[in-house]
């Protein structure tokens, strides 16, 4: 890893690191097939090249407090990071990207820390989202809101 502190300092470190397979647990989701359009590649890459535009902006200062990170929302854990899916019984592919809760519709959803909320829009595919930027290179996003409070 090579570095540059903010006061101009430059260093490198060096660490061997162990690289172990996983089987990653895979979750299957069935559509409707009036929303199955959702599949298509096309729409997910027209997401992921807007929600690039918010989460490409890195803020380096900090503004998250050095206190605890909360969880959003009460609820279990219904997805975790990393899984795989299956859609409509395909052959699992890619990886989820964040962490799911499940929480009954109008539960609030609080931020996990201090931060500038850079983006409050509804999306084809993540529905009404929210991406919070905490400064440093961390954000949080929050998708699947029956509403918006910001």
């Amino acid at each position: 890893v090579e570095f540059t502190l903010t006061n101009g300092t430059t260093g490198s470190l060096t660490q061997p690191i162990e690289v172990l397979p996983v089987t990653w647990p895979v979750d299957a989701i069935d559509i409707p097939e009036e929303k199955a359009n959702l599949l298509d590649p096309a729409i997910a890459a027209a997401e992921a090249q807007i929600l690039q535009q918010f989460y490409g902006v890195i803020t380096r200062e900090k503004l998250w407090d050095n206190m605890t990170w909360r969880i959003p929302t009460p609820g279990d854990i219904t997805t975790q990071m990393g899984e795989q899916r299956s859609y409509n019984g395909s052959e699992p592919s890619g990886h989820h990207a964040g962490t799911d809760f499940g929480a009954e519709e109008g539960t609030p959803v609080g931020a996990t820390n201090r931060g500038r909320v850079v983006m409050a829009r509804q999306t084809r595919v993540h529905g009404n989202m929210v991406i919070v930027d905490h400064g440093g290179a961390v954000m949080s996003g929050y998708a699947h809101l029956s509403a918006f409070a910001v």
